[in-house]
This record gives structure tokens, C-alpha cells and sequence, in this order.
């Protein structure tokens, strides 16, 4: 009996690593899923990946509606 109080407490202790495990094992899972895996790896950002990506579009369309204004369209 007066061991159950410390078991009782290691098994919350365990259980709470475990979670922590689980939590952790599933953010890995979801990166790797996504393909933002590769990109940490590799040390880039998907931020800034994504906000280069928004910066190229923005500049194509502007030169796209600036030659067809040009042209009269």
C-alpha cells in the first residue's frame, strides 16, 4: 500500500511522455505528408518559399497587364 502512491505517479509521469511522443510523432507524420519535410530539411523555410512564390506571381501579372495594355486589350 505504500507503494501505490509513487506507482500512481510514475504512471502519470509515463503517460504524459507518452502524449508528448504521440503529439510529437504526429507533427513529424503531417510535415512529412505535406512535403514541408523536404523543405526544413534542406534549411528553406516554407514561409519564404511561399511568399517568393506570391512575389513571382504578382510580378508575371504585371508584366502581363502592362504588355496588353500596350497593345490596346
Amino acid at each position: 500500500m505504500f507503494g501505490l502512491p509513487k506507482l500512481k505517479a510514475s504512471l502519470r509521469d509515463q503517460e504524459g511522455a507518452g502524449r508528448t511522443i504521440e503529439i510529437f510523432t504526429g507533427l513529424v507524420l503531417e510535415m512529412i505528408s505535406s512535403g514541408r519535410w523536404g523543405m526544413q530539411k534542406w534549411g528553406t523555410r516554407l514561409e519564404g518559399v511561399g511568399r517568393r512564390r506570391i512575389i513571382l506571381e504578382e510580378r508575371l501579372k504585371l508584366r502581363a497587364g502592362g504588355a496588353w495594355g500596350r497593345r490596346g486589350q
